[in-house]
């Protein structure tokens, strides 16, 4: 028995050094069986990324060809056609248009108020341009006939003069004046009123006090043009004669008593009724009205 045993375990032992022997050539030759699953793993890894590349580049493709296929693929027009029968009516309204014929001109009826065009000769007063022939059959529009017989009458008298309501408008003329600081418009004003000569002198005067008593130098200046504008041009609103008397006047009498509610109005004299004045008369005509002190050369 004991030697059975013995026999048993010899056996036993020379077949596991022959097992470690072939494990350890299979080492040496590099294809044990670590190394070969290792390699399986790194195959199966590679593969299925290859995998997935590759359904990932499928897809790509197939949404390029899908776009392309949409941009290749005309629009439809948004327009849609008529149906048949609005197409018919359509053409049989047009041929209906043709066949109307055109009325003549002579079968035109004129507007209500123009069949005095006919035969008629041309308004009083009218000149053609320079070039043209006269018209023959040409005349005035309705209700315009009695412009002629106007224009040969003679104009309204203009209504006498009256201080009082010479000085309404004298105070309406310089509020408008302040407004709309045209000097000429507050003149023809003034014009209209139809101031006598014996007035006029006076009438200036009382101008010169009322611009002279403006605190606001933009409206005095104004009221100084204003002043001196009467008597500027040939048809002037007043003699110029009568509005130097009317400078001399408002320096003997007013201008020394207003140089106490003004005390700048020395200064403003000299800077801005001066100057407005010599734009209308000449210095020599100038001196004669003005005091020493304000004379020019």
């Amino acid at each position: 028995m004991p030697a059975l045993a013995t026999e048993r375990s010899f056996a036993e032992d020379q077949s596991f050094k022959h097992l470690v022997k072939g494990s350890h050539k299979a080492d040496d030759d590099g294809s044990t069986t670590a190394g070969s699953s290792d390699r399986e793993n790194d195959c199966a890894q590679s593969g299925l990324t290859t995998g997935l590349a590759d359904q990932h580049g499928e897809t790509a493709i197939v949404y390029l060809m899908d776009m392309l296929s949409t941009l290749q693929t005309p629009k439809k027009s948004s327009n849609t056609r008529s149906s048949k029968s609005s197409r018919k009516m359509q053409r049989l309204q047009r041929q209906q248009i043709k066949k109307r014929a055109s009325p003549a001109l002579d079968d035109l009826v004129p507007p209500p108020g123009l069949h005095q065009i006919k035969d008629t000769a041309a308004p009083l007063g009218f000149v053609p341009p320079p070039g043209l022939p006269s018209p023959q059959n040409i005349g005035l529009p309705p209700g315009l006939e009695l412009y002629v017989a106007d224009a040969e009458s003679p104009p309204e008298s203009i209504e006498p003069y009256n201080p009082k309501v010479f000085h309404r408008e004298l105070v309406a003329i310089f509020r408008e004046l302040s407004q709309s600081t045209n000097v000429a418009a507050a003149v023809r004003r003034v014009r209209q009123q139809n101031v006598p000569q014996a007035h006029q002198a006076s009438e200036c005067c009382d101008i010169l006090t009322r611009a002279a008593e403006e605190c606001r130098g933009t409206h005095r200046r104004l009221y100084f043009a204003f002043a001196a504008g009467l008597a500027k041009g040939d048809s002037s609103a007043f003699e110029k004669a009568k509005v130097m008397s009317g400078v001399q006047a408002f320096f003997a009498d007013v201008f020394e008593d207003l140089c106490e509610e003004v005390p700048r109005l020395p200064n403003i004299v000299e800077a801005e009724l001066i100057p407005t004045l010599r734009a209308v008369f000449p210095a020599e005509t100038i001196n004669l009205v003005l005091p020493v002190r304000f004379r020019v050369a």
